[in-house]
Protein backbone atom coordinates (compact mmCIF):
# COMPACT_ATOMS: atom_id res chain seq x y z
CA UNK A 1 0.00 0.00 0.00
CA UNK A 2 1.28 3.47 -0.89
CA UNK A 3 1.42 6.36 1.53
CA UNK A 4 -0.86 9.33 1.03
CA UNK A 5 0.69 12.79 0.89
CA UNK A 6 -1.50 15.90 0.69
CA UNK A 7 -0.36 19.43 -0.17
CA UNK A 8 -2.55 22.54 -0.16
CA UNK A 9 -2.10 26.30 -0.50
CA UNK A 10 -4.53 28.95 0.78
CA UNK A 11 -8.08 27.57 0.55
CA UNK A 12 -6.48 24.38 -0.77
CA UNK A 13 -4.83 24.01 2.63
CA UNK A 14 -8.23 23.91 4.29
CA UNK A 15 -9.38 21.48 1.60
CA UNK A 16 -6.35 19.22 2.23
CA UNK A 17 -7.25 19.06 5.95
CA UNK A 18 -10.84 18.23 4.96
CA UNK A 19 -9.63 15.40 2.68
CA UNK A 20 -7.48 14.08 5.53
CA UNK A 21 -10.56 14.11 7.76
CA UNK A 22 -12.58 12.18 5.16
CA UNK A 23 -9.77 9.63 4.89
CA UNK A 24 -9.74 9.36 8.69
CA UNK A 25 -13.45 8.48 8.63
CA UNK A 26 -12.53 5.58 6.32
CA UNK A 27 -9.59 4.46 8.46
CA UNK A 28 -6.97 5.57 5.90
CA UNK A 29 -3.72 7.05 7.25
CA UNK A 30 -2.05 10.14 5.75
CA UNK A 31 1.75 10.11 5.87
CA UNK A 32 2.33 13.79 5.26
CA UNK A 33 0.21 16.94 5.11
CA UNK A 34 1.91 20.10 3.83
CA UNK A 35 0.01 23.35 4.24
CA UNK A 36 1.10 26.61 2.61
CA UNK A 37 -0.39 29.66 4.30
CA UNK A 38 -3.71 27.85 4.76
CA UNK A 39 -7.05 29.63 4.99
CA UNK A 40 -9.91 27.98 6.83
CA UNK A 41 -7.90 24.99 8.03
CA UNK A 42 -9.52 23.31 11.03
CA UNK A 43 -7.67 21.03 13.43
CA UNK A 44 -5.63 18.25 11.86
CA UNK A 45 -7.21 14.80 12.34
CA UNK A 46 -5.52 11.94 14.18
CA UNK A 47 -4.80 9.85 11.05
CA UNK A 48 -2.12 12.30 9.87
CA UNK A 49 1.39 11.22 10.82
CA UNK A 50 3.26 14.43 9.99
CA UNK A 51 2.11 18.02 9.37
CA UNK A 52 4.26 20.84 8.04
CA UNK A 53 2.49 24.19 8.01
CA UNK A 54 4.48 26.92 6.25
CA UNK A 55 2.78 30.26 6.82
CA UNK A 56 3.44 34.00 6.82
CA UNK A 57 2.35 35.31 10.20
CA UNK A 58 2.78 39.01 9.35
CA UNK A 59 0.43 38.53 6.39
CA UNK A 60 -2.36 37.01 8.43
CA UNK A 61 -1.25 33.38 8.19
CA UNK A 62 -1.90 31.19 11.19
CA UNK A 63 -0.50 28.20 12.97
CA UNK A 64 -2.72 25.12 12.82
CA UNK A 65 -3.67 22.86 15.68
CA UNK A 66 -4.58 19.22 16.01
CA UNK A 67 -7.77 17.43 16.95
CA UNK A 68 -8.00 15.31 20.07
CA UNK A 69 -6.16 12.03 19.68
CA UNK A 70 -3.50 13.40 17.31
CA UNK A 71 -0.18 11.66 17.99
CA UNK A 72 1.80 12.71 14.95
CA UNK A 73 4.34 15.45 14.40
CA UNK A 74 3.01 18.98 13.85
CA UNK A 75 5.42 21.71 12.74
CA UNK A 76 4.16 25.27 12.36
CA UNK A 77 6.87 27.29 10.59
CA UNK A 78 6.30 31.05 10.43
CA UNK A 79 8.22 32.39 7.42
CA UNK A 80 7.75 36.07 8.34
CA UNK A 81 11.51 36.47 8.87
CA UNK A 82 12.57 34.31 5.91
CA UNK A 83 15.21 36.13 3.77
CA UNK A 84 13.10 35.50 0.64
CA UNK A 85 10.21 37.55 2.16
CA UNK A 86 7.38 35.31 0.94
CA UNK A 87 3.81 36.54 1.03
CA UNK A 88 0.53 34.67 0.66
CA UNK A 89 0.88 34.30 -3.12
CA UNK A 90 4.64 33.88 -3.54
CA UNK A 91 4.97 31.26 -0.80
CA UNK A 92 4.01 28.59 -3.32
CA UNK A 93 5.79 29.92 -6.41
CA UNK A 94 9.44 30.39 -5.48
CA UNK A 95 11.78 27.69 -6.78
CA UNK A 96 13.49 27.48 -3.37
CA UNK A 97 10.15 26.82 -1.64
CA UNK A 98 9.15 24.29 -4.28
CA UNK A 99 12.45 22.47 -3.74
CA UNK A 100 11.84 22.52 0.02
CA UNK A 101 8.36 21.04 -0.43
CA UNK A 102 9.66 18.36 -2.77
CA UNK A 103 12.37 17.43 -0.24
CA UNK A 104 9.66 16.94 2.42
CA UNK A 105 7.71 14.77 -0.01
CA UNK A 106 10.76 12.71 -1.01
CA UNK A 107 11.60 12.14 2.65
CA UNK A 108 8.06 10.94 3.42
CA UNK A 109 8.03 8.80 0.29
CA UNK A 110 11.30 7.08 1.22
CA UNK A 111 10.07 6.42 4.77
CA UNK A 112 6.59 5.21 3.94
CA UNK A 113 6.63 3.56 0.55
CA UNK A 114 4.85 6.36 -1.29
CA UNK A 115 4.81 6.32 -5.06
CA UNK A 116 7.81 8.06 -6.64
CA UNK A 117 7.62 11.84 -6.90
CA UNK A 118 7.49 13.24 -10.40
CA UNK A 119 8.27 16.94 -10.68
CA UNK A 120 7.45 18.88 -13.84
CA UNK A 121 8.71 22.42 -14.19
CA UNK A 122 6.25 24.99 -15.43
CA UNK A 123 6.41 25.40 -19.16
CA UNK A 124 7.80 21.91 -19.70
CA UNK A 125 4.57 19.98 -19.47
CA UNK A 126 3.63 18.50 -22.81
CA UNK A 127 0.13 17.37 -23.58
CA UNK A 128 -0.58 14.72 -26.14
CA UNK A 129 -3.71 14.97 -28.19
CA UNK A 130 -5.45 12.17 -30.01
CA UNK A 131 -5.95 12.69 -33.69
Amino acid sequence: MHSIILVGHSLGGGAAVSVARQLDASGVPVSLLILLDPVGAAGVPSNVQRVINLYVGVGGGLAVGAEAGFRGSLNNLDLSNDPAHPDHMTIQSSPAMQDRIISYIRSAASEGGAAPVRHAQAGRIQRRHRR
